[in-house]
């Protein structure tokens, strides 16, 4: 019955019969909906909250959030914050989300050569593979928002996204002749779905890949995994890189980065208020590739064969599920800005938030509901221009493992007497009592917990954080030039205590200062100067 329901599903969304919700219309814009697995379906996903309702409410009033932060989970940082009744629950949850990022990795990644994806960009062309449920529902995904966006969305766009890294490893511009090439091939179908046999057949040999929508996906079932793990959970809010989903009966507080000053302690744009909602966002701050000293994107578009430029700065999507919001942030950085917020109006129950290169903001009409504190600008990293800022960029040491825990980490200035002025981060475990082996800053700070904020930005690199700090004190207050010291303290449970200290002197006179690692923290780099507008 299971196999029937799912050849049903497939040949349903592959033939383009629209889906059946009493919300949702059954075309938009002459495309149909695809009828394919709960993410891409919302009409599916509001049954939930009955069902839940037969199986009885938990207590809700004595559940407590519980948060767990992992590196290196799909290449990226990942956290979770569950409502549970007791932390057994609340781990129970955090297993169950590992457990099926872990298998429906070892679908999607395109670093692993023995992945679903691997072996199906290697099979020979015009050969018919037999590929799992989860990978022909992202393929099947995959050429509907194709079409939809006029091609602005294309796993093959990997085929223009190495022409250009070779290039830029060799310091050199692909020809235009190349970048032509590439853009005819990707333009083209790569494979062909017979959902009878649950089956597909590559028939060009492009390079491919499903990240801009396998991560919303994998979010989407982890996240449902841990709602789902034990009874005594709550809600759920799973972020992995920046794209991120919350359910459950709680709404959360979600801060937009600002790709002006996108630090990790910096205000974030503004805050949204999401019940059962996914949020993603896309922008060129956090990666990209060099070439003869010149920056560029590392999306392309896949219609023009070139990197994404001087369009969007950043694009954020609100969206029912994670796998709408990754292929549609991905989208608006292609799309010019009047292109995406068409397509977001022409879409039920998705809002949008555009940031261009000049910093303006556009929305999409009904973002506005969403907003948990008003703003109608960007929100300087620093209270003035053209003040001196130091930037803390600091690294986690990698354990041997392909994911690992991160540690508890206290970062904060003591000034010339030994009295701490300002905590630039506190990272540790909502529900455990090991933060205390923060020693130093326990001693010292004795602060409440009240820095733990899910924020969507753009996806960066495993284990590598900025901080930034503008000379002000917790309260706000501008603190005078004199000498400082920066602490880093990190502990890991079942692991060891280090603390890195520098002095420094608050001044006119910018530097720049390698600190050394230590077991937990890998590298540290200080830089002071003027701010970075």
């Amino acid at each position: 019955n299971a196999r029937k329901v799912l050849q049903s599903n497939l040949m349903i969304a592959h033939r383009g019969i629209p889906s059946v919700s009493p919300r949702r219309p059954a075309k938009r814009d002459g495309v149909a909906t695809p009828r394919i697995w709960s993410g891409l379906h919302p009409g599916v996903m509001r049954i939930f909250p009955f069902l839940a309702a037969l199986a009885g409410p938990i207590g809700t009033t004595h559940a407590e959030d519980f948060i767990f932060r992992h590196d290196n989970t799909l290449g990226t940082s990942m956290e979770m914050q569950v409502r549970a009744v007791a932390l057994e629950d609340a781990k129970l949850a955090e297993k169950a989300a590992l457990s099926e990022i872990e298998r429906l990795e070892k679908i999607f990644s395109t670093y692993d050569p023995d992945s679903v994806i691997s072996k199906f960009a290697q099979a020979p062309l015009h050969s018919r593979q037999y590929l799992p449920r989860e990978f022909l529902e992202a393929l099947v995904a995959s050429d509907w928002w194709k079409a939809k966006t006029g091609g602005a969305f294309n796993p093959l766009a990997e085929e223009c996204s190495l022409l250009w890294k070779r290039h830029a490893d060799a310091n050199t511009f692909p020809s235009n002749d190349s970048i032509a090439t590439a853009t005819q091939r990707i333009s083209q179908a790569a494979w062909e779905i017979d959902p009878t046999f649950e089956s597909a057949i590559r028939i060009q040999s492009s390079k491919m890949s499903l990240n801009a929508i396998a991560k919303g996906y994998i979010i989407d079932r982890a996240c449902e995994a841990a709602r789902n793990a034990t009874s005594g959970i709550d809600s759920v809010l799973l972020s992995i890189g920046g794209d991120l989903r919350v359910i459950g009966s709680v709404k959360r507080s979600v801060g937009i980065a600002n790709p002006a000053a996108p630090a990790d302690n910096a205000p974030p744009l503004l805050f949204l208020e999401l019940h059962n909602h996914s949020a993603a966002t896309s922008a060129n701050y956090a990666r990209g590739f060099e070439i003869q000293g010149k920056r560029y994107s590392h999306i392309i578009d896949p219609r023009s064969g070139y990197p994404v430029a001087g369009k969007t700065q950043s694009a954020s999507v609100i969206a029912e599920t994670a796998t709408q919001a990754d292929a549609l942030s991905t989208t608006l950085m292609v799309l010019s800005p009047d292109e995406g917020i068409a397509l977001i109006e022409s879409l039920p129950d998705t809002e949008c938030l555009l940031v261009s290169e000049n910093e303006a903001i556009r929305t999409s009409s009904n973002f506005d509901a969403l907003v948990k504190r008003e703003v109608d600008q960007i929100i300087p990293a620093t209270p003035l221009k053209n003040e001196y800022e130091l930037r803390v960029e600091f690294e986690i040491n990698r354990p041997d493992t392909r994911r690992y825990e991160r540690p508890y980490i206290a970062i904060w200035i003591e000034d010339a007497h030994g009295k701490p002025v300002k905590t630039l981060c506190l990272w540790m475990q909502l529900g455990s009592t090991y933060y205390k082996k923060l020693s130093r800053w326990n001693r010292l700070a004795n602060k409440d917990w009240d820095q733990i904020k899910a924020i969507t930005r753009a996806t960066r690199m495993p284990g590598e954080y900025t901080l930034v700090w503008d000379g002000t004190a917790d309260d706000g207050t501008k603190l005078s030039v004199g000498s400082y010291a920066i602490f880093i303290e990190a502990v890991r449970e079942r692991g060891t205590h280090k603390i890195i200290r520098e002095e420094f002197s608050l001044g006119p006179e910018p530097f720049e200062r390698e600190l050394d690692g230590n077991l937990e923290i890998k590298s540290a780099t200080l830089r002071y100067g003027l701010k970075q507008n």
